[in-house]
């Protein structure tokens, strides 16, 4: 594990504790080795499309390829509230052929190396779920392959030019529902190295958050809006968990478009969680994607 120079602090005037991120760098040999072994080894079950059994044996060659220090790092992410909330894997192998990005209609990848590193991956901590396995709603728990193919996991048409505030992804679901671990996998990297994608652990945030402020998010509820005053989601307590281990919910309200905005029956509440969305965008480390980098969160304690 080493300190990176891709991870960088975001620029802010007044000095806070900032979010600290470890960083594995996986051999280029094995890397090499684990890439030759996918697509070797796993063609048929991917032509197949047999998720389940697809999930296994790419993570039964992952191993022999993270160490089992790397392993049970991310294993701990969810079996020890104490643990990091957030891993950058570096060194992963990139497909030869990927399609051109921003494409519309969107082109499918004719590989399927960056599934079973994704596949193989989520097996560390469980079932898999990809965005398109999520109800439209996103108010019931997804279910491994419930909707598209393995290679609906990545798509050509999307574009990351957006700069988002820091948020909690499906913010507005049950926590009972809200997938408890994120990957994010770098395929093709910002050729100019300038966009940053800011990660924060909210308890880094929630212990540097006036204590008013926190007890306001605790007990009132606040719900988001649409421009017509439109509920999007149920209400929500900002803050839940335990104090020494706090879950942060802020929501990016421009997904919910233009003039969309933050409600509650107090006041305060309202100005106490854009204090904590602003503090959050103050405490996140910036990470700068490479090729093969796989950024590991886990989204009951961070934002992003």
């Amino acid at each position: 594990m080493t300190a990176c120079n891709d991870i960088d602090a975001v620029d802010h005037p007044i000095p806070v504790f900032k979010t600290n991120i470890p960083v594995v760098r996986l051999d280029a040999t094995d890397a090499a080795a684990f890439k030759y072994n996918v697509e070797h080894d796993l063609k048929e079950l991917s032509e197949k499309d047999a998720i389940e059994q697809f999930q296994k044996e790419s993570h039964a060659r992952l191993q022999q390829f993270l160490s089992r220090e790397t392993e049970s790092l991310l294993h701990n992410m969810v079996g020890d509230s104490k643990s990091t909330s957030v891993v950058l894997l570096k060194g992963f192998p990139v497909e030869d052929d990927l399609p051109p990005t921003l494409t519309k209609p969107p082109v499918k990848k004719n590989g399927f190396l960056a599934e079973a590193i994704l596949y193989g991956m989520a097996h560390i901590w469980g079932k898999t779920a990809t965005y398109k396995d999520m109800s439209p709603a996103m108010l019931k728990p997804p279910v491994l392959g419930e909707v598209g193919t393995l290679k609906d996991l990545v798509t050509t048409d999307q574009s990351s030019s957006m700069e988002l505030k820091m948020h909690r992804d499906f913010a507005l679901a049950p926590d009972a529902n809200i997938p408890e671990i994120r990957l994010i996998h770098c395929l093709r990297p910002d050729k100019a190295r300038q966009v940053q994608t800011r990660v924060a652990d909210g308890r880094d945030v929630v212990r540097q958050l006036d204590p008013k402020d926190v007890h306001t998010l605790r007990t009132v509820p606040v719900q988001f809006r649409t421009a017509s005053g439109q509920q999007m989601g149920c209400s929500k307590l900002v803050i839940t968990g335990s104090e020494e281990h706090p879950i942060l919910s802020l929501l990016e309200i421009a997904f919910l478009g233009k003039g969309a905005h933050v409600t509650a029956d107090d006041p305060a509440a309202v100005e106490a969680y854009h204090r904590a969305s602003d503090l959050a965008m103050r405490v996140a480390a910036g990470v700068k994607l490479e090729e093969g980098d796989v950024l590991c969160i886990h989204n009951g304690r961070s934002v992003l």
